[in-house]
């Protein structure tokens, strides 16, 4: 009997298809709506690495200046807020199965910039609509690079080679050149990964279809948000014009608060590149 083998990315997945249980149950406190500050801390100070590193953020120039020292993780996160230790925590955690080093031609602090830009322009630009929609996009534009990420763990040379092409042919797509090379793409590793993590459906969706803006199933609005989201990550910081994204006013978001959220974005990325640099220094 002939069976279909898997695709060859998968082979190497299994490793870290299962998220630990500690890493899990943070995960789901943290995308909580209902979580206070003590709660927070609670539920963190089962995690001394992640602890260690937002004490040091709250303790760097960055956050802190010349203020007093920062000892408690209570303090840290009132010090920090609740979207930087959401975000900063779902980062962190995430990352803990992996070990990227192999490819060289994978830049931590970019990978990081990018998710972190791509959460708060999501968050912004769904933030009209109300609902449950702007945390959800929040936590999926932190998440929606996770599968450059996973690649660089699993297939450190063939990632390398196509991160080495990409940087030489900057005009070229991350997602044609890793189809081209590897037959899947970031969002696809991206959406597996989560869904064998057993996060929630929109999450996995909003992954896995944010790179196709002509998507239109389960979850479109949040993978619509997300692409748009990422598209402005990307360009942050550059003197260039936003051009508005019809897949977003589809779902009520206009031109101009594209262009807002845009111009934010881009006072915003030298704070997060910093941000970046402290904890990966």
């Amino acid at each position: 009997m002939v069976t279909d083998a898997p695709p060859l990315w998968r082979s190497g997945l299994e490793r870290v298809l299962v998220l630990p249980h500690d890493v899990h149950h943070l995960l789901r406190a943290l995308v909580d709506d209902d979580l206070d500050y003590p709660a927070l801390a609670k539920v963190l100070a089962y995690h001394p690495t992640i602890c260690a590193r937002l004490l040091a953020l709250a303790n760097s120039a960055w956050a802190n200046g010349h203020g007093e020292a920062v000892t408690s993780i209570e303090r840290c996160c009132l010090k920090l807020g609740m979207n930087v230790v959401r975000a900063v925590g779902i980062g962190l955690a995430v990352m803990k199965p992996f070990y990227p080093g192999k490819c060289r031609e994978f830049d931590l602090r970019r990978y990081w910039v990018s998710g972190m830009l791509t959460g708060q322009a999501a968050a912004q630009l769904a933030e009209p609509l109300g609902g449950r929609l702007a945390q959800t996009v929040r936590t999926a534009g932190i998440l929606h690079n996770i599968g450059i990420l996973c690649l660089a763990d699993t297939m450190p040379e063939q990632t390398q080679a196509v991160l080495e092409y990409k940087r030489r042919h900057p005009e070229i797509a991350l997602s044609r050149l890793l189809r081209q090379a590897l037959d899947c793409d970031y969002c696809e590793v991206g959406g597996y990964l989560a869904e064998h993590w057993g996060l929630a459906p929109e999450l996995v969706a909003t992954i896995a279809q944010h790179g196709e803006p002509e998507y239109r199933g389960c979850h479109w609005q949040s993978a619509q948000t997300v692409h748009a989201a990422a598209r402005m990550a990307c360009r942050a910081g550059k003197d260039e014009e936003w051009p508005p994204l019809s897949g977003l006013s589809e779902i009520g978001i206009s031109a101009e608060r594209q262009a807002e959220v845009y111009r934010r974005l881009g006072e915003q990325a030298p704070t997060v590149r910093e941000l970046a640099a402290t904890l990966f220094h």
